[in-house]
């Protein structure tokens, strides 16, 4: 017996919902995303994202409620939703026990800040860690600076690389939040060659002028007249053609 489709007009042999396969997938991805999918099969519900979270969770003995499910490329649990949308798994059991995450936040692991032996990137098992007591919200400026990360070893260093500490009054702080010592950019500002003429530079050039930020009247002089000079036309000096003569 064939069947159309009712989206794609298509002729099929086997359809679910009235649709083929590939309209049939893309309905319920919508439905899903509505939050409005319901099975076919009458009387049976699906189990809840954060139940079948939680049946996939082994107990560490640091505590830990490690995820034995799907990981992503950086570790972290990855589960879908009651609305079909992919979570992680720690954002989701954020939620599910302390509350909403606020715009602007991020859920940071304090097991793996305490955890001075733990090794950071995709091998580190406490990105797997749902323990809604190992979880807090911070920012993601916080969130770096807790880790083990450059900016976090840069901002626990006390002194510079001369040996200078960095106490508030050696410390200029950037707005991007990087730290400059005082003392070595004194320093630094004190073996600079000076600005102005050199030896080698001459009054009445327009090198002086443009280097050495010289403004006496001969210089000044060099660059106008150098800039008159790429102002005006340059004069054919083509001569022009003669007609010959007719030849009888």
């Amino acid at each position: 017996m064939v069947i159309r489709c009712t989206e794609c007009s298509k002729e099929v042999r086997k359809c679910r919902r009235e649709r083929c396969d590939s309209c049939y997938r893309r309905h319920v991805k919508a439905l899903k995303q509505a939050g409005e999918f319901t099975p076919l099969s009458s009387g049976h519900q699906p189990r809840p994202a954060i139940e079948r979270l939680l049946s996939k969770v082994d107990v560490a003995p640091s505590g830990c409620w490690l995820y034995s499910g799907q990981l992503d490329a950086q570790g972290y649990g990855r589960i879908t939703d009651d609305n079909g949308k992919t979570s992680s798994t720690h954002r989701m059991s954020y939620v599910h026990h302390s509350g909403p995450i606020l715009p602007g936040l991020q859920v940071d692991h304090e097991c793996h800040n305490l955890d001075i032996e733990c090794v950071a990137g995709p091998k580190c098992t406490h990105r797997r860690c749902v323990n809604p007591e190992h979880l807090r919200l911070a920012t993601p400026r916080d969130n770096i600076l807790r880790g083990r990360t450059v900016a976090a070893g840069n901002r626990a260093k006390t002194c510079c690389r001369q040996g200078h500490e960095y106490t508030p009054e050696n410390t200029r702080v950037l707005p991007s939040g990087r730290r400059i010592c005082r003392a070595c950019q004194r320093i630094w500002s004190k073996s600079r060659p000076a600005k102005g003429l050199t030896p080698g530079m001459t009054h009445g050039k327009r090198s002086t002028y443009t280097q050495g930020q010289c403004r006496c009247e001969p210089c000044k002089a060099a660059e106008r007249a150098h800039g008159a000079a790429r102002r005006t036309p340059v004069q054919s000096t083509r001569v022009p053609a003669v007609d010959a003569p007719d030849t009888p």
